[in-house]
C-alpha cells in the first residue's frame, strides 16, 4: 500500500513513539535468554526485530541505567584488554517477572489473543 507524503509523516510519528514505548520490553527480552553486553543486546535486537527496532546508543544505555535503578537488571563489570571494563547486562528475578507479566497481559492476551488473530489475518489477506 502506497502511503501520501501526510501518510507517511503521521506514520512515521506513530512508528516512533511506538518503537521508543517497546525499548524496555526489547532489552528485557534481550536479556532473557543470558547476559549480555551493550554491543550484544543491540544486535539480538536488530535480529529479533528484523532490523525494525532500533535504539540509539546513548538511549540505550540511558535505558540500562533506569532499568539497573529500578532494580530490573544487574550487571558485572568485565576486563576488556584494549579498554575500559565491559558492563555485562544481566535479568534478575525481578525484571523476569515483571517480562513475563508483560508478554502474557500485553502480548500474548491483548495482540497475540484469537479474536485479534483472526482479524489481523482478514487485514493481511487484502
Amino acid at each position: 500500500m502506497e502511503l501520501s507524503k501526510q501518510e507517511q509523516q503521521l506514520f512515521n510519528g506513530w512508528k516512533q513513539v511506538f518503537m521508543k514505548s517497546m525499548s524496555t520490553f526489547w532489552i528485557l527480552f534481550s536479556l532473557k535468554s543470558k547476559p549480555r553486553k551493550v554491543e550484544e543486546i543491540e544486535e539480538f535486537m536488530a535480529s529479533y526485530s528484523q532490523n525494525n527496532f532500533q535504539i540509539d546508543r546513548m538511549s540505550l544505555y540511558r535505558a540500562l541505567r533506569k532499568l539497573y535503578e529500578s532494580g530490573l537488571v544487574t550487571y558485572e563489570d568485565k576486563h576488556n584488554p584494549s579498554g575500559p571494563n565491559w558492563k555485562i547486562y544481566s535479568l534478575n528475578n525481578r525484571g523476569a517477572n515483571l517480562l513475563g507479566e508483560f508478554i502474557a497481559k500485553c502480548i500474548k492476551e491483548s495482540l497475540l489473543n484469537p479474536l485479534m488473530l483472526k482479524e489481523l489475518d482478514l487485514n493481511l489477506s487484502k
